[in-house]
């Protein structure tokens, strides 16, 4: 699947946390009726020299209080940087939103190249900097970062236009809130009508490389045919703001990363449950030659009534495209032979299903490493602590199949992994865990935000 690039999403910081790419790390950010944005700064993440050239393109106008420089319905293709004053963006005599110093207006029709659906007025005397469409994005192929600062734009908008409706609208659905920023985006909470889905909106440098859109339709395709119970569903793609979301099933509980900070050390046997899950999710998608390149406890989610389900499959890639193998990886889960080819395989995804069950068990990752480099090593070299001897409770069968995950070498690993794989694939008990995670809503209440796992993407 060509859903990443290698130049994109490799890790870049410690162990599996590194620098979100907006600047700051992720919030949950709930859109809510009357809360004010703060203002976006388009300046933040672009050096002197990139602001320098930005500058150039900038064209000065001066409005007064009342004048009305954007109108519903016209096809002007341009962008405004609200320099002084403040400005109300309107519908039908419906104030939509205020915006002041700092804050952009009027980027939403030029991504999608349609009319405007609202006013933009001066509410005061204002001074505003003017962009075309075709300055916008010239520089955008000068000035990467400010691909960047694009896909921070439209999350911000979606995060906080709380009473622009228009605005928070993805195709059919319509944002409620932020739930966090990953390694491939952006996801929100959305609805259309009763249904709830997890909208993913992928960053504007990955979709604007060379052929990834002709690309990745074709994968999403695929992906929409992947069907399993411990998969979480592609319901449906749109491509909008010059960038595609991604509508995925919505699960309403937690994550494996959460439920360790909840617990501590799992109970043996929802690990256990939660590894076969897992196992069982990725032979379905190995069978249809998807393999998903990024297994870790952040992309485990367990639901409320204690389903496991697989997520982020968005990075995922084919065996039918070696060079969409070729992708991203989080170092400390990530199997030996990806920091030399960085290529996933089948044998890499159960490394990191190991690795997680391992951490699972004994609160603590097999191996110690701080950068990057030194998560090579450690992968290559360090040889783990039996299982058995950290977590004593440990099912028999559940450890052997740690220690075969965790084989350094990929082929043994493949040969060490059968037996066990036949042996879960064969069994029949329930795959519930006992002691689900707490919903997202009821960890942030007690933990704070919940955590999100993000990489640089420069």
């Amino acid at each position: 699947m060509f859903f990443a690039d290698p130049t994109v999403l490799v890790a870049t910081c410690n162990a599996n946390e590194t620098v979100d790419w907006g600047g700051t790390f992720a919030h949950n950010w709930p859109v809510t009726s009357g809360a004010k944005p703060p203002a976006f700064d388009i300046w933040a993440r672009l050096s002197d020299e990139e602001a320098a050239v930005l500058r150039t393109r900038l064209i000065d106008e001066c409005h007064r209080a009342g004048d009305v420089f954007i109108h519903d319905g016209a096809i002007d293709e341009c962008l405004y940087l609200v320099r002084e004053g403040e400005v109300e963006v309107r519908r039908r005599n419906q104030v939509l939103a205020r915006l002041g110093s700092g804050d952009i207006v009027g980027e939403m029709a030029i991504l999608n190249r349609e009319p405007r659906n609202a006013d933009v007025a001066a509410v005061t005397d204002c001074t505003l900097s003017r962009l075309t469409a075709a300055d916008f994005f010239d520089l955008c192929q000068r000035l990467p970062t400010l691909k960047i600062i694009l896909t921070r734009l439209v999350a911000h908008r979606l995060s906080w236009s709380s009473a622009d409706v228009l605005t928070r609208t993805i195709g059919s659905y319509v944002v409620v809130e932020q739930l966090g920023a990953g390694t491939m985006g952006w996801v929100f909470r959305a609805v259309r009508g009763p249904t709830e889905v997890a909208l993913k909106m992928l960053p504007h440098p990955l979709v604007q490389r060379p052929f990834f859109l002709d690309r990745f339709r074709e994968e999403a395709n695929c992906l929409q045919q992947l069907h399993h119970a411990n998969i979480v569903q592609l319901q449906e793609v749109v491509e909008l703001y010059g960038t595609v979301f991604l509508a995925l099933e919505y699960v309403r509980g937690g994550n494996a990363k959460e439920w360790m900070i909840q617990r501590g050390r799992l109970d043996p046997l929802d690990v256990r449950t939660m590894t076969r899950s897992v196992m069982r999710a990725l032979q379905a998608a190995h069978a249809r030659a998807v393999v998903h390149c990024d297994v870790k406890p952040g992309n485990i989610m367990i639901d409320t009534d204690g389903r496991v389900k697989l997520v982020d499959f968005g990075i995922a890639g084919s065996l039918s495209d070696p060079a969409s193998l070729d992708i991203g990886l989080t170092p400390a889960y990530a199997a030996p032979e990806r920091f030399s080819t960085a290529r996933g395989s089948p044998e890499a995804d159960f490394y990191s299903l190991g690795v997680t069950a391992y951490e699972a068990l004994t609160g603590q990752l097999p191996f110690a490493a701080e950068t990057v480099s030194d998560w090579a090593v450690a992968h290559r070299e360090q040889v783990q602590v039996p299982v058995r001897e950290r977590e004593p409770n440990v099912p028999l069968d559940l450890a052997e199949f740690i220690d075969a995950a965790l084989t350094k070498d990929p082929v043994r690993r493949r040969v060490a992994l059968q037996p066990c794989l036949q042996h879960w694939a064969e069994e029949t008990t329930s795959l519930v865990v006992s002691h689900p995670p707490l919903p997202r809503e009821q960890y942030n209440q007690t933990f704070g935000d919940a955590p999100t796992v993000t990489q640089q993407l420069d």
